[in-house]
């Protein structure tokens, strides 16, 4: 039966517009279905407005200046994204809900129309997850997607209480001290980032602390409510009185209300199940984005999402599928000083190459730009195998985002850690860390090279059968 479109895309979020805008680009027949939301579905850009602003401020500005700087250039950046210029390039801006079925042939339907393309794509994003704590709902909290309705608050909130261990939290904690704000971090884990490199987490958190932040770790929030005018928190018996409290949780994926399983998608609490092409377990809806919740990249970012919008569409629309690389991503926490790490950690780095790792590191103290800027903290520490090859690294120091985009290129490329080595950085900058750090590598005996390989196959050979042994016995086996 003939269909209407090459493609329909679901979700009204920027992996969305970038998988239109893709789409285009092949000159496909496309449309775009927006759901209804009622925040900007470019909140997320909202705290890093925020922190700019926060560096800007005066003691001649107001306390509403900051929220209102950061409202404007989230607009600003929203007007210029607006889905009408993609309109005007033949994209069909279908505003509305609707649902898939499969009574004649699969479709979407909407109020007004029933879509039927060669292939659909699911971008619908996530909410924040909402903390199940007595009195939470009644007291009343803040989230990502309404931090924004701050402006319109007559007196601005200066007593904060932050919950969670997102990376949003830390952000957001220190640029609210830096704003004059009293902020106090709650976190079940014994650190934050949790999941990070501890001697790096160590940096941010002592950051956090002398920039003011209150940390309470491995502490559960009992009880939320109202006292005399002001919002309480009830840990460890005792009471924490504060103006707002926000929720850095774990992001939800949207999946509910779309008729997925009408028409054989699978999903589950943590997102729709896709494979390593991004498609469901119906072969002609694909997914990208938060949607698929954290189960390929093992963390989430628009970044990511714009990257799985591409690929999706470029499997969807030609003849040349390609499966999804997350090795190569680099993952940022803009604190100050900011943290990014790209590939393995060093902790799942040492379980899956056991001892066969060299670690190099350089540390800003002996970097010369830093000596004179006087921002000194951090350091670059690469995971690299005795072999040359980069798996990972981390970086705790300013321009940690900028820098990580050189090795995340140097992984993707597959780069010899000795080209990064020989690579003429400018001693003035931030960048020569990267090759201060390649720098200490030394090439392994002859005898390891030798063995290197022996070993490894060695390795893929126990592996292979430890899956198989887990398999015969029922369970799950993992590296």
């Amino acid at each position: 039966m003939p269909v209407d479109y090459d493609l329909v895309i679901v979700g009204n979020t920027p992996a969305a517009q970038v998988a239109a805008a893709a789409a285009v680009d092949l000159s496909a027949r496309v449309a775009w279905v927006m759901p209804y939301r009622a925040t900007s579905c470019y909140a997320h850009l909202y705290p890093h407005a925020l922190h700019q602003a926060s560096l800007k401020q005066s003691a001649h500005w107001d306390a509403h200046y900051p929220w209102q700087y950061a409202q404007a250039t989230v607009g600003h950046f929203a007007h210029w994204s607006a889905p009408v210029l993609l309109a005007a390039q033949g994209v069909d801006i279908i505003n509305g809900s609707g649902e898939f079925s499969q009574k004649s042939q699969l479709a979407f339907h909407t109020d007004q129309r029933r879509l039927t393309a060669k292939k659909y794509l699911l971008a619908m994003g996530s909410q924040p997850q909402i903390f199940n704590i007595p009195g939470l709902s009644q007291t009343g909290y803040l989230t990502l997607e309404t931090l924004s309705t701050v402006v319109k608050s007559e007196k601005i909130p200066r007593r904060w209480a932050i919950i969670g261990t997102e990376a949003i939290g830390v952000e957001l904690a220190q640029t609210l001290c830096r704003l004059g704000c009293r902020v106090t971090l709650l976190l079940e884990s014994d650190q934050v980032l949790p999941e990070e490199d501890p001697e790096a987490v160590a940096i941010i958190q002592a950051q956090l602390e002398a920039a003011g932040v209150i940390l309470f770790t491995q502490v559960v929030v009992m009880k939320v409510g109202i006292q005399e005018g002001a919002k309480y928190l009830v840990v460890n018996d005792q009471n924490i009185y504060v103006d707002e409290i926000f929720l850095a949780a774990p992001a939800r994926p949207l999946v509910a209300d779309f008729g997925l399983g009408n028409v054989g998608v699978e999903y589950d609490d943590q997102g729709v199940l896709v494979n390593q092409r991004l498609e469901t377990s119906n072969k002609r809806i694909l997914a990208c984005g938060s949607v698929c919740g954290k189960v390929l990249g093992g963390y989430d970012g628009e970044h990511l999402a714009e990257y799985e919008a591409k690929l999706a569409v470029q499997n969807a629309l030609t003849s040349q599928p390609q499966s999804t690389k997350y090795f190569h991503i680099p993952w940022v926490v803009f604190s100050d000083p900011q943290l990014a790490r790209v590939g393995l950690t060093v902790g799942s780095a040492q379980r899956r190459f056991q001892q066969r790792l060299v670690f190099l590191q350089a540390d800003y103290l002996d970097n010369p730009k830093a000596m004179m800027s006087e921002t000194n903290v951090g350091f670059i520490k690469m995971v690299v195998r005795r072999n040359g090859q980069i798996v990972g690294a981390t970086i705790v120091g300013p321009d940690a985002a900028e820098l990580m985009q050189i090795i995340a290129l140097a992984i993707r490329q597959r780069l010899h850690i000795e080209t990064l080595s020989r690579f003429p950085g400018v001693t003035l900058t931030h960048t020569h860390l990267v090759v201060a750090a390649a720098q200490q590598w030394r090439r392994p005996s002859l005898w390891l090279q030798i063995m290197e390989p022996i070993l490894e196959w060695l390795s893929v050979v126990r592996h292979k059968l430890a899956g198989e042994a887990a398999k015969r016995g029922g369970g799950k086996w993992q590296v």
